[in-house]
C-alpha cells in the first residue's frame, strides 16, 4: 500500500521536468515507490512519463518501470507504448497485454492458457494482479490448473488467493470458458444521497472485502474531493437495519444506485480535489481498492438513460416553476449565498428605502433584477459545470425515489444552468431570496430542528 511520502513522490513526477534537481531525485527513487502506487496512480504517472517520451531521461525512467515487478497491466501498456529502443516491446505484445484488459472488463476476447504462458514473466504477473483486483477467479483458477512450472501455479495460487479473499468464488462448470459465476455470497450494494449547496454528498458502499462484509461510509464534495471515510464491519442484518432506519428518518434522503456509479463519482471527486490541490482523505486513499472499481468516465449519466435532455429542452414551463422545489424536503437546507453579503444586503435596503415614487411593481421589477445579477454571480463562483452536475445528481436521486415531475424540474434546471446566454432559472433566485431571508432574520421558523441528511448511526 502507497504511504504518503510515495503519493507526493507522484506528485511531484507530474509537476517535474527533466533537467530539474527534483527529476534527479526522482529517476533515483521512483522505481522502487511504484509498486506500492495504487494503480491508477501509477496510471497517472505513466501518461506522464509518456508524454515526454522523446526525452533521453523519461526513457531511462521509462525502461526502468517497465522492466521491474509490481507495475500494474494498464501501466505496462502505457510505458510500453511509449519505450523506444531495443527493449521496446512489439505490437502483437501489446495487443495481447490489451486483450486482457479487456478481458477483465467483461468484453469479448480471445484469451486463454497458451497465450498467458507465452506472455514475458513480468507481464505474466502483472495480467494475474489484474485478474485478481477485478475478481476473475475461474480464470485464475483454470490458469494454475494449466500451469507448467511450480513457480507459475504458485504465483498464480497467489493471485487466486487475494481474488477469493476480496469475494469471489470459483464455478468448475465455468472456469474452461474464463466466466465468472454468480457469487450468491458476495456482496455489492451503493446508496447515495443527494449532494447539499455546497457540492457535498455521502455514498454508502456495502461489500464482501476480504471475506467480510464491509460497510464504508464516504463523504465527498464534487470540488474539494473525498473528505473522509470511515469503515465498519456489520453483519447483513445489522446493514438492513441501519438502512431502514436511515430512510425512516423524515429529514433523510438517501437512494440506491448502481456500485459501479458511486465509485465513479467518489473517484470524480478525488480528480477534482487533486487538480486544485486539495489534501484528500488518507483513510480513503488507503482503501481505494476496497471499494471497488469505478465506471468507466465515459458512460453517460444514468438519469440520461431516464430522461431525454433534448425533450427537455424544449418544455420551457418545467424552468419557470423550478422556484416551487426550494420547499421540498431534499432542498430545505440549500443555500445560495450573496458574494458580498453585507453589500448585497445593504444595496437591497437602500433600494427599498428609495425617495423615488416608483409603484410597487416597478420596485419590484428593480429587485427581481438585482436578485438575478447576484444570482448569476454566486453561480458562475464554483462554475456553472459543478451546478450541472449537483442538480442531475439530486434529478437522478427524484427518478430513483419515484418522484418523475420533480426530476423533469430538477434536470430542466440543470441544462439551463450549463448555459451561460440562458436566463438564471427562478430556482436560485427563489434560494438566494429564501437565503437573504434567514440572514436578516425575516424568515418564518417554521422548519424545527436542522436537517440531518445522512440519519446514519452505527451502534
Amino acid at each position: 500500500m502507497a504511504g504518503k511520502g510515495d503519493r507526493n513522490m507522484m506528485d511531484e513526477l507530474i509537476q517535474a521536468e527533466p533537467g530539474q534537481e527534483a527529476w534527479a531525485a526522482l529517476v533515483k527513487d521512483l522505481p522502487r515507490a511504484f509498486a506500492r502506487l495504487d494503480f491508477e496512480d501509477q496510471v497517472k504517472a505513466a501518461e506522464r512519463l509518456a508524454g515526454l517520451a522523446g526525452n533521453d531521461q523519461a526513457q531511462e525512467l521509462i525502461g526502468k518501470l517497465y522492466g521491474q515487478e509490481g507495475a500494474g497491466l494498464p501501466a505496462l501498456i502505457i510505458l510500453g507504448k511509449a519505450l523506444n529502443g531495443t527493449d521496446k516491446p512489439g505490437p502483437e505484445l501489446i495487443a495481447e497485454m490489451e486483450k486482457w484488459a479487456a478481458a477483465c472488463e467483461g468484453e469479448e476476447s480471445e484469451c486463454g492458457p497458451t497465450e498467458f504462458f507465452s506472455l514475458p514473466g513480468n507481464v505474466r504477473r502483472a495480467v494475474a494482479d489484474h485478474l485478481a483486483l477485478w475478481l476473475k477467479a475461474d480464470m485464475l483458477s483454470a490458469l494454475k490448473d494449466a500451469a507448467p512450472t511450480k513457480d507459475q501455479q504458485k504465483m498464480l495460487a497467489k493471485a487466486l488467493h487475494r481474488a477469493r479473499s476480496a469475494g469471489a468464488s470459483v464455478s468448475p462448470e465455468a472456469a474452461a470458458t474464463f466466466h465468472l459465476a454468480e457469487r450468491d455470497e458476495y456482496i455489492d450494494e451503493a446508496y447515495m444521497s443527494p449532494p447539499d449547496a455546497t457540492g457535498t454528498c455521502f455514498f454508502y458502499l456495502y461489500r464482501t472485502v476480504f471475506g467480510k462484509n464491509t460497510f464504508y461510509v464516504v463523504l465527498a464534495n464534487d470540488l474539494a474531493g473525498v473528505l473522509k471515510l470511515e469503515a465498519y464491519q456489520v453483519p447483513l442484518p445489522k446493514f438492513r437495519k441501519i438502512l431502514e432506519s436511515t430512510k425512516n428518518n423524515p429529514l433523510a434522503v438517501v437512494a440506491k444506485v448502481e456500485p459501479g456509479f458511486a465509485r465513479f463519482m467518489i473517484k470524480k471527486s478525488e480528480e477534482s480535489g487533486r487538480r486544485l490541490g486539495k489534501p484528500q482523505s488518507e483513510d480513503y486513499l488507503g482503501n481505494r481498492r476496497a471499494i471497488g472499481v469505478a465506471d468507466a468516465p465515459d458512460q453517460p449519466h444514468p438519469l440520461w438513460n431516464k430522461l431525454d435532455p433534448d425533450a427537455l429542452k424544449t418544455e420551457k414551463g418545467l424552468v419557470f416553476k423550478s422556484g416551487e422545489l426550494i420547499g421540498l424536503r431534499l432542498f430545505e437546507d440549500w443555500m445560495l449565498a450573496p458574494l458580498e453579503e453585507g453589500k448585497f444586503i445593504a444595496e437591497l435596503a437602500e433600494k427599498q428605502a428609495s425617495v423615488l415614487q416608483l409603484s410597487e411593481h416597478q420596485k419590484r421589477e428593480q429587485e427581481d433584477a438585482m436578485y438575478e445579477r447576484e444570482a448569476k454571480r454566486a453561480i458562475e463562483q464554483d462554475g456553472r459545470d459543478a451546478w450541472r452536475g449537483r442538480l442531475t445528481n439530486c434529478a437522478y436521486v427524484f427518478s430513483l425515489l419515484g418522484e418523475d415531475d420533480n426530476a423533469r424540474i430538477c434536470a430542466a434546471i440543470a441544462l439551463t444552468v450549463a448555459d451561460p446566454a440562458a436566463p438564471v432559472p427562478p430556482f436560485f433566485t427563489a434560494l438566494l431570496r429564501r437565503t437573504v431571508a434567514r440572514l436578516t432574520g425575516k424568515e418564518d421558523d417554521k422548519k424545527g430542528p436542522g436537517q440531518d441528511r445522512g440519519g446514519l448511526v452505527i451502534v
